[in-house]
């Protein structure tokens, strides 16, 4: 078991750095192939990576060590300068996500899906365009 999880590590980082090196020649953003490799060897296409709970892991840790470094790199004295900006406009942005959420169209609309919902069943939540924002809606009883 351990070894078969080791190996779709290795292998994944083996076809990540192929794609990575052949983006490269073609001058291509580097993400895009990690994203497309992500894809292709995940569930949807070839099916290559069947330990989820690992590479969800690993994952997580690499978005913690990606905010890590971002916040190596940011200047106070720019933060503090934008400060005032950067807080009006995600407060704002805040505002009218909730607002877009909570609209009586919003909710005619989403109603109207979770009836065509292929499972035939209502979703516990709204993901909203802020990332750090769930509204949970009420199940219906």
């Amino acid at each position: 078991m351990l070894h078969s999880v080791f190996s779709e590590f290795a292998l994944l980082l083996l076809i990540s750095a192929a794609a990575g090196a052949l983006s490269l020649w073609l001058r291509q953003p580097v993400l895009i192939a990690y994203i497309v490799v992500g894809i292709v060897a995940g569930p949807a296409v070839l099916g290559v990576v069947t330990a989820h709970d690992q590479i969800d892991l690993l994952a997580q840790v690499g978005v913690a060590v990606l905010l890590f470094v971002v916040g190596l790199k940011l200047d106070l004295q720019h933060i503090r300068h934008i400060g005032p900006v950067a807080l009006a406009t995600g407060l704002g942005q805040l505002a009218s996500t909730i607002t877009a959420v909570r609209s009586p169209s919003s909710r005619a609309r989403s109603s109207k899906a979770w009836r065509s919902n292929s499972w035939g069943r209502r979703p516990s939540s709204i993901p909203c365009a802020t990332p750090s924002i769930m509204l949970s809606k009420p199940s219906p009883t």
